[in-house]
């Protein structure tokens, strides 16, 4: 495989852009010079991005696309490259550029440079918890796209010094018991232990971060969901952290999906019976998939389903990573579209089958700040920046493809108002301009803030 063409799949990796980074002070003239090349990275990492999805159906089908292509992103992040170690070499003690530098290899699939200058950084300085943490960050997300066992240990060892650096941050916590849920054989050998033992160590670590942050229903919600994996099934402790969740959630999407779960773990547990009464209690308005497939599974008819009832069009949205989720919550006048995303960049496509498109559409995200998000149809595009946490938003309508047009005033009709949604989350209410009667396609992207 060329290596034009690992620079293009890079860009679908987990690792979140480096845009955060500078939000450190910016005092002197190295921290300024450092602000302007997180600056141009960022362009250029965004104007990349934005090549790679408007040609993807073609880089698909031609070589020589993925080729060309290829070379022109190479020829794009060069200059980028030499700033940073043009900067370094003057600055060879900056740790946070270090860590700047080490998200854009990782971006350019130049995996063993990016974990040698976070290496670098943490040499500098040892006690970084955030680095430690964006480094396990790198080998997990490794470990997941090459499916081999020494990055997720990697992964673990990051994770665990954060901890230790850091014991009382939730978010290295709750880091640290995802990866042992999920790189189970690299985490039996982590801790010593037996492979049925390590779920039981998810759930302590998760059971940390909860106590730390104890109305978060994301924390609550997941330490629940481990219960599901566990043979046989403590359903006495999973009814009972699900309880726990059930007491953090924010809205009805949030008790709906602990409804839900319920089922799903009396299920499990072999249960029908209370299985089919706790989805009685969900209406299958926020999560109609999940509803609809355990309906089929428990026998429940599903035939009135507010999906077959209510719904004022017909959609299929396709996410570009699978571990992102979506859900339609629809009525007459109303459309929400749910997505909750994990981390890093992301995507979806929403495509109308039939029907027409209600009087409000709402997306709704669990992030507190998008760096970058754009969403457009098939003749208009809105790109910018999107801030929950203070209800504000900075939009413009983009020109061609990749330019930036004019900032667009609050009273443009294609101005996205911004709303805080819960604790960790946004809504965003989309502009009616987007949906007229030849709308077929919606388009989202976005780019998470560095954690």
């Amino acid at each position: 495989m060329s290596k034009c063409w690992l620079i293009l799949a890079a860009l679908l990796a987990l690792v979140s852009l480096p845009c955060a980074f500078a939000q450190s002070p910016s005092d002197g003239a190295v921290e300024r010079e450092f602000k302007t090349l997180l600056a141009r990275d960022n362009a250029a990492m965004t104007e990349v991005h934005q090549w790679f999805h408007d040609n993807l159906a073609g880089l698909k089908k031609s070589p020589e696309q993925r080729t060309a292509l290829g070379q022109l992103i190479q020829q794009r992040l060069a200059p980028v490259r030499t700033t940073y170690e043009d900067f370094l070499a003057k600055n060879p003690d900056h740790t946070r550029a270090r860590n700047a530098y080490a998200s854009f290899l990782a971006h350019t699939r130049n995996d063993k440079e990016a974990a040698n200058q976070w290496e670098i950084a943490l040499e500098l300085d040892p006690k970084s918890a955030a680095a430690w943490n964006n480094l396990g960050v790198h080998f997990g997300n490794l470990a997941i796209q090459l499916k081999q066992l020494e990055p997720a240990q990697r992964a673990l060892a990051s994770y665990a010094k954060a901890v230790e650096v850091a014991p009382r941050e939730p978010l290295y916590l709750h880091n640290f018991a995802t990866a042992i849920a999920v790189f189970r054989d690299a985490a039996a050998a982590h801790f010593k232990i037996d492979r049925t033992q390590v779920l039981d160590r998810a759930l302590e670590i998760y059971r940390k971060a909860t106590e730390l942050d104890p109305k978060k229903f994301q924390l609550a919600s997941e330490l629940a969901e481990t219960y599901h994996d566990i043979r046989p099934v403590r359903v006495e402790e999973g009814r009972r952290a699900w309880a726990r969740a059930l007491q953090n959630a924010r809205d009805d999407s949030d008790r709906e999906w602990v409804n839900l779960q319920l089922a799903l773990l009396e299920a499990n547990a072999g249960d029908l019976v209370a299985a089919r009464q706790q989805l009685a209690k969900s209406s299958g308005q926020h999560y109609t998939e999940l509803h609809r497939r355990l309906a089929k599974a428990l026998g429940v008819p599903v035939i009135n389903s507010p999906k077959t009832n209510a719904a004022p069009c017909e959609l299929k949205i396709e996410l570009r990573r699978t571990e992102d989720k979506a859900e339609v919550a629809a009525t007459a006048d109303r459309l929400v579209l749910n997505i909750t995303v994990r981390s890093g960049i992301g995507a979806a496509t929403v495509k109308k089958i039939s029907g027409t498109w209600p009087a409000t559409v709402l997306l709704r995200i669990n992030r507190p700040v998008l760096e970058s998000f754009s969403v457009g149809n098939e003749s208009i595009m809105i790109t910018g920046a999107s801030y929950g946490e203070q209800q504000a938003g900075r939009w413009h309508l983009a020109k061609g493809k990749t330019e930036e047009g004019e900032l667009l005033p609050p009273e443009s009709p294609l101005y996205l108002r911004v709303r805080k949604h819960g604790n960790d989350g946004m809504e965003i209410e989309l502009p009616k301009p987007l949906f007229t009667d030849k709308t077929t396609m919606l388009s989202l992207k976005w780019i998470d803030r560095y954690r």
